[in-house]
């Protein structure tokens, strides 16, 4: 089963990205941070195989999340 974060600041979007994403029975855990720091704590917790993130957020910015991730964990998808 897959786990996915979704890391975006504007709620509506998580929002919908969760509700098209939980009607999927291959998907067992969706979990959202609307900021960067947020989600590198999320991941540290959750471990997902898949994220889903906003290039545009505020302090940390999608492409330093992305350094982050790659290095502490180098099996999901971004």
């Amino acid at each position: 089963m897959i786990q996915i974060l979704i890391i975006d600041d504007q709620a509506l979007v998580r929002t919908g990205l969760r509700h098209i994403l939980d009607h999927s029975s291959e998907i067992t855990k969706v979990t959202e941070a609307s900021s960067g720091e947020a989600a590198l704590s999320r991941c540290r917790k959750t471990c997902p195989d898949i994220i889903l993130l906003s290039i545009n957020l505020p302090g940390l910015t999608g492409f330093e999340i992305t350094r982050m991730l790659r290095m502490s964990h180098p099996r999901a998808r971004i």
